[in-house]
């Protein structure tokens, strides 16, 4: 799908930064930088880096999936097109569908899951899911043949485990003993009121995920995906602003100590 539009007319600052992991690769999408290594079916050369401060492309939104499946939407800068799609979503026809009946460049939330399961959402919250019967009951608290949910944003993981976020903050999760230092972040992110600002789950290995909080705390296990750590908090600082937080936070700290008697 390309649209053809004057780019330089609309802004997507709004578009919130994503991670995401499948097997051996991984990409990152941020509001100043995307970066990742990515399967040759997306990329010939497949280490890609991107530079929207100054580059060709304002965003570069890829979500990858098992069997080299991704959704991959981009915005340029200049000329006539304002955005493309070049995704493979072969095993995922319901979400080809869905974007085209709702008009949809890049999904507010998307997620792959092992064995063709999946979650879509569009920024009117417009929904879509193939997930097993225990995850819609318990993750989106919906009855079998519902069509919408409370969800914000769903996170599905390896062995039938998910995280998801609903759109008044809160969060709920089943790791089913996968990702164990992640759980521990999480069970403290619920107890201290904190949310969740970006997640990734590599569905293809339990001890590979990324987690960004609201708070600034990054929690992340490479696993097989082997991204590079420091590079990896590099870019959550700058893409989720986490150090403008860090001083928000700071101030906040000294201004309460200064209250006290």
């Amino acid at each position: 799908m390309t649209r053809i539009a004057p780019p330089s007319e609309e802004d997507y600052s709004h578009e919130p930064s994503n991670m995401s992991l499948c097997g051996d690769s991984y990409f990152f999408s941020g509001r100043f930088r995307s970066y990742g290594r990515v399967p040759k079916a997306i990329e010939e050369h497949d280490e890609l880096d991107f530079d929207h401060v100054h580059g060709e492309f304002t965003t570069e939104y890829i979500v990858l999936g098992p069997n080299e499946r991704y959704f991959r939407c981009r915005r340029i800068r200049e000329g006539e097109v304002a955005a493309m799609n070049t995704s493979d979503l072969e095993d995922y026809e319901e979400i080809t569908d869905f974007c085209d009946d709702h008009q949809i460049e890049r999904p507010a939330s998307l997620c792959f899951g092992p064995n063709g399961t999946f979650y879509i959402r569009s920024v009117n919250d417009q929904e879509k899911w193939n997930l097993p019967a225990d995850t819609v009951r318990d993750a989106l608290q919906v009855l079998p043949g519902a069509t919408q949910s409370g969800a914000q944003s769903l996170w599905l993981g390896a062995g039938g485990s998910w995280v998801v976020q609903y759109r008044d903050g809160s969060f709920r999760f089943n790791l089913r003993g996968r990702y164990a230092s992640l759980e521990r972040a999480l069970r403290q992110a619920q107890e201290d009121g904190v949310r969740i600002s970006g997640l990734a789950l590599n569905p293809l290995d339990e001890n590979s995920y990324a987690c960004v909080f609201s708070d600034g705390l990054v929690e992340y296990e490479a696993g097989i995906a082997a991204f590079d750590g420091k590079e990896f908090e590099k870019w959550c600082e700058e893409n989720f602003e986490l150090k403008e937080l860090h001083k928000l936070l700071e101030e906040i700290s000294e201004v309460t100590r200064s209250q006290w008697p």
